[in-house]
């Protein structure tokens, strides 16, 4: 099938969106009867252009009436840009996100940010998040708070029942964001200083999805916590909406050391379920070629929305006149270079003795051991 293959009603579907480099990822999800949720956005640098809703617009959904919830994991730049533009299009989603439970604390947080724009501090994550909380309230609504065993959409038509669950964060995390804000309001009162959130990881909103028989997880970027009463031993330990084990998972945090607990993969997921993670490329590479060992092991299939053997090729050569600039400038700076890649899995819901159909396509690649092998 073609990438503008459009499911049918009673097919479910997972898609995830990721770009070499760093650049992003978004989860894409057809939960039956033509509704759509969207985790997270990511762009196109070179176009700005929003990938999720190019793949939606692609397949021909009505973006306006069919995508019924749009979720912000985490407001890292590679988990939020092209947003606004995503929720602009659809315009009877929900939006989202882990916000603190003090929320006129927390948008005055966002507005003293955004308002260092015009002094050149500002952060791209904040302006995108803050252009979100603008059209929400456009619409006369408000942004809505993800947490643990939190239910953000259900509906069921045609035989296909779906639910959509917050695992994370939980009140345990959300109250410490309370008192962060204060903190953090007091900091960026000052004119050279920009909100810097420290720990956004723990407030990443993990997502389980019931569709009839068939379970899914995606990870976002929530890591391994010191303290079980957050992170993913909250999940473990504390969770009252997980029914049955899912198998399909979203890889937490790129495949990284701190987002792998041994008991996800004994407690949460099927043996050998479906397994896909996004690469990153800025400063540490992941996964590191001992974990993706480690995934590939639990998985019936592994795959990368693009390569981590050709995320570190060599740059093409600058001309003479722009490296000397950045050596004085920024000697530091690099190249990343930009691939996207599509890994999509699908099944029919109506049927439970089925498996997850998977298709590639871009850049996405899938994991073997000779593949591993070739890693440094």
């Amino acid at each position: 099938m073609g990438l503008e293959d459009l499911p049918q009603i009673h097919i479910g579907e997972v898609t995830l969106i990721g770009t070499g480099g760093g650049y992003g990822e978004s989860s894409v999800i057809h939960i039956g009867n033509n509704e759509w949720v969207v985790i997270d956005s990511c762009i196109d640098p070179n176009t700005r252009t929003c990938l999720p809703l190019d793949y939606l617009l692609a397949l021909g959904v009505d973006v306006k009436t069919q995508v019924k919830v749009i979720i912000c994991t985490h407001w890292h730049d590679d988990h939020i840009l092209g947003m606004s533009s995503l929720l602009g299009a659809c315009e009877s989603a929900k939006f989202y996100f882990a916000r603190s439970t003090d929320k006129d604390k927390f948008l005055l947080l966002l507005s003293l940010d955004v308002a260092k724009a015009d002094d050149g501090v500002w952060s791209s994550s904040t302006t995108e998040f803050f252009n979100c909380v603008k059209l929400i309230a456009e619409r006369n609504e408000i942004p809505l708070r993800a947490s643990q065993d939190r239910l953000l959409y259900k509906t069921e038509a045609n035989g296909v029942s779906n639910e959509v669950w917050a695992l994370s964060p939980s009140d345990y995390t959300l109250d410490k964001f309370d008192q962060e804000i204060s903190k953090l309001i007091d900091v960026i009162k000052h004119r050279n200083k920009k909100f810097i959130n420290e720990s956004p990881n723990s407030k990443s909103v993990v997502i389980y999805i019931k569709i009839n028989d068939h379970r899914i997880l995606l990870g976002a970027d929530l890591e391994i916590s010191r303290d079980n009463k957050e992170g993913w031993d909250n999940i473990l330990e504390n969770c009252l909406s997980i029914d049955r084990k899912a198998s399909l998972f979203k890889v937490p945090h790129h495949g990284s050391e701190n987002g792998y607990h041994t008991k996800i993969w004994s407690s949460l997921l099927i043996d050998n379920p479906v397994s896909k993670i996004t690469p990153w490329n800025r400063n540490q590479k992941l996964p590191q070629k001992s974990m993706l060992q480690k995934y590939a092991g639990h998985s019936s299939n592994l795959y990368l929305t693009t390569s981590v053997l050709t995320l570190g090729s060599k740059a093409k050569k600058r001309e003479k006149s722009i490296e000397k600039l950045i050596l004085e400038k920024n000697p530091s700076l690099q190249e990343i270079k930009y691939k996207h890649g599509i890994i999509r899995s699908r099944i029919d819901c109506l049927k439970n003795d089925v498996i997850w159909q998977v298709e590639l396509f871009g850049a996405a690649v899938q994991i073997d051991q000779s593949y591993i092998d070739k890693m440094a």
